[in-house]
């Protein structure tokens, strides 16, 4: 039946006879009563999810006819559509709390995902037939005047949160807003249930727009989240919504600040709220300090983060890093990232920030010796590092020496892919052009201890190659300069990037050949980057050649034919000459490709080198057959 009606919808709508459009009509209905079917979907029915996919066609089908038969099939079926809310609304009521407690964690986990695709379907329903809002609002107000279940409410809020979307399209609309109004207006009196209150409070962050614009709605709403911020379970749900409130109604509730820091404080202090809430809650604050007048940041500043200041610095002084305090330190850490990233103005303005830094800034050098064997630790205090930099801008400018100073100890005691992602990237990008020297010292010094891990095992550390190659790239493209220098060691550089190409790591595979093409282009703008290559020139193209045979996996041999292009464009003449002294050797790529079929791969590289795409597919061709499989005739 389903096979049926999802095949041929645009046909059984477009019939004109009577009896079949009574025909039609009986089919959908036998639709809507698979898709109500009695039960809890998945422990006591698992089919009625099958049937959503058909209501989605349905409503396609319709408004992408001509406007006229659009409208009279609008009117013909408007009633299917909104009885079809009223039997998802009873689909997605949850169990009694017993019966819900011995369902097994998949069946839970299911009905949940089920829940969502009824949303999505229930949100399309409405953008079709925007009458079906009226539903759901007649079935929330009867369960508010009747003696009615939790699960009849909960279902209701969850249908109006999964419309939300749609709401805020039909702004202007004066009997939408008058409804969501009511929705809002109800919120505070509603049951005390733990599922009503979650999806009451995902319901608010899901209005955040929409609030914006109704501010007189605004603050009841966020007197629900607050109450609930500092209870264990409901927390997480509380957070997420304050926080899509504080990013849509910023300039509203700045004003307002001072009210939420006392709940934030005493989540804050609360033992059993997980970290990940806290320091959602603190970048949420902190967005908001970024609209309250300049003269009185520093003091929000301080009532947020003292306690997190005071902690630090206790963690600070310890003589070992024990593992005892790990979870602290990383809390700490993302408060302090929460402030910097979360406080958004001008450069000129963050001088409240400045004094942030210089307070935290001996307690964070203290942290980053004291657990500098852990990167998750030194993940999180580069990411401070990096949003002090990107907020502070010039004002950064005292700091940069120590902390590039920092960095290095730290990367050659222990050698982290975060090290280089995110804090020598950052330094090289802002610093590349106003201290040249300090940062070519940082690159060569960071260079240099990669190559002896590199020496000893490159192959154990995938992410390693990949964040040095792309700290390179990234030097490549902004500050050639550095590069260029003699004592840049581009053959070293080079040499590592030769090894690194036959690795089998998808992305690293691709990120260094991404510099490759990036080094090879500098060709005839730098000295260094021509004697590098000149003198490894025959190694460079062995490699690659190794590389598309069977070195690499197949998925990268798309990166490595990307590297001939600039090669043939800069070094024809070598090339050519290259490739037939490399190719001549016997079994080389591999057994499988004759000398007949290496003959003819190299001169029609140099044929078609100036022809990216047609080269791409020649060396693509040309791997099949070293991996063994037979050439297609075309």
């Amino acid at each position: 039946l389903l096979a049926l009606t999802e095949t041929y919808t645009k046909l059984l709508l477009n019939t004109s006879r009577e009896d079949r459009v009574s025909l039609v009509h009986c089919l959908i209905t036998m639709i809507l009563e698979c898709t109500g079917v009695h039960g809890h979907y998945p422990v006591d029915e698992t089919f009625s999810d099958t049937t959503l996919q058909f209501w989605f066609n349905l409503g396609d089908d319709i408004i992408s006819e001509e406007a006229d038969h659009s409208a009279r099939l609008l009117e013909m079926y408007s009633s299917v559509f909104k009885k079809l809310v009223e039997v998802l609304l009873r689909k997605i009521m949850y169990p009694s709390d017993n019966a819900w407690q011995s369902w097994s964690d998949d069946n839970r986990s299911e009905f949940e995902s089920y829940r969502k695709e009824v949303g999505d379907t229930v949100l399309y329903i409405q953008s079709v037939v925007p009458d079906c809002m009226n539903v759901l609002i007649s079935e929330y107000l009867a369960c508010q005047s009747n003696n009615t279940t939790w699960q009849k409410i909960e279902a209701a809020l969850f249908m109006f949160r999964s419309i939300a979307e749609t709401v805020y399209e039909k702004e202007g609309n004066s009997a939408t807003v008058q409804i969501i109004s009511s929705v809002i207006e109800s919120l505070p009196s509603l049951p005390n249930h733990p599922k009503i209150s979650r999806t009451a409070l995902l319901l608010c962050g899901a209005y955040s727009e929409w609030l914006r614009n109704h501010p007189e709605k605004l603050f009841p709403a966020v007197k629900i989240l607050l109450s609930y911020v500092n209870e264990v379970t409901l927390s997480p749900s509380a957070v997420m919504a304050f926080r899509d409130l504080c990013i849509e109604c910023t300039e509203v509730l700045a004003g307002e600040l001072g009210l939420f820091v006392d709940p934030f404080i005493t989540v804050y202090n609360n033992p059993s709220i997980k970290n990940r809430e806290k320091i959602r809650l603190c970048w949420s604050l902190c967005t908001l300090c970024s609209q309250v007048p300049l003269e009185d940041l520093p003091r929000y500043l301080s009532r947020i983060l003292t306690g997190s200041c005071a902690k630090l610095k206790e963690l600070s002084l310890k003589s070992s890093a024990e593992k005892a305090d790990h979870g602290r330190v990383r809390l700490e850490l993302g408060m302090l990232n929460s402030a910097f990233h979360g406080v958004s103005v001008p450069h000129t303005s963050a001088e409240p920030l400045l004094a942030l830094l210089q307070e935290i800034w001996e307690p964070l050098k203290a942290i980053l010796v004291l657990w500098s064997d852990d990167e998750s630790i030194i993940e999180e205090l580069t990411k401070v590092y990096w949003n002090a930099m990107n907020t502070l801008g010039p004002l950064f400018d005292p700091f940069i020496e120590s902390l590039v100073d920092m960095l290095c100890q730290c990367y050659d005691k222990n050698q982290y892919a975060s090290l280089l992602e995110s804090s020598a990237q950052g330094l090289l990008n802002m610093y590349g052009q106003s201290k040249p020297d300090l940062i070519a010292s940082m690159l060569q010094r960071v260079s240099n201890t990669t190559f002896l891990l590199f020496s000893r095992a490159m192959s154990d550390h995938p992410d390693i190659v990949q964040a040095f190659f792309s700290l390179h790239l990234c030097a490549l493209r902004g500050q050639a300069q550095i590069v260029y220098r003699p004592e840049s060691n581009c053959k070293a550089v080079l040499r590592a990037a030769m090894t690194a190409i036959t690795m089998q790591e998808y992305h690293t595979v691709k990120e260094v050949s991404r510099w490759l093409v990036e080094f090879i282009s500098h060709y005839p703008n730098s000295v260094s980057v021509e004697e590098a290559i000149n003198s490894q020139f025959s190694f460079l193209i062995t490699e690659l050649l190794r590389g598309i045979g069977t070195a690499s996996p197949s998925s990268t041999v798309e990166f490595l034919g990307d590297v001939f292009t600039p090669i043939a464009r800069m070094c024809p003449d070598m090339l050519r000459e290259t490739l037939l002294a490399v190719l001549a050797a016997e079994n080389f790529p591999t057994k499988h490709v004759s000398n007949e079929e290496k003959k003819t791969f190299a001169t029609t590289v140099m044929r078609t080198s100036h022809q990216k795409r047609k080269l791409k597919v020649l060396i693509k061709e040309f791997s099949l057959v070293c991996r063994g499989y037979k050439q297609v005739t075309r």
